[in-house]
């Protein structure tokens, strides 16, 4: 893939930019993940930043095709498509205010109700 007019169609999760990269694949479009590293470092000091760090590129060319195949999954607003289709907004889960779980005070992003630490439930 030429890399000199690269273009972000997703930013989130890494778990979810690789998910969307393989639903890519099968479309046969190619594509790259940039900011991986980053959006997988897990520390108190990082998290803002590495928060929807992973970004999912592809070529200029190849954006509207790419788009339609993260529409098709992501339902009738994509994935998290901004106003110039670039992606550069946050998922929508990314709205919820992360909390601090009670038994072992790590930080956990508002869309889960379940600490990824110790497994210990959200107390409302």
């Amino acid at each position: 893939m030429a890399t000199d007019d690269p273009v972000v169609v997703f930013s989130g999760p890494a778990w979810q930019a690789g998910q969307l990269q393989g639903l890519l694949e099968d479309a046969g479009i190619e594509s790259f993940l940039r900011d991986e590293v980053m959006g997988r470092i897990d520390a108190p000091a990082l998290a803002a930043a590495a928060k929807g760090a992973v970004k999912l590129v592809v070529a200029r060319e190849h954006v509207p095709r790419a788009e339609q195949v993260l529409r098709d999954f992501g339902g009738e607003g994509g994935m998290n498509a901004g106003p110039d289709g670039a992606g550069d907004q946050a998922p929508s889960g990314a709205d919820v205010v992360s909390w601090t779980c009670p038994t072992c005070g790590q930080q956990v992003e508002g869309q889960f109700d379940t600490c990824w630490n110790c497994g210990a439930a959200r107390r409302p």
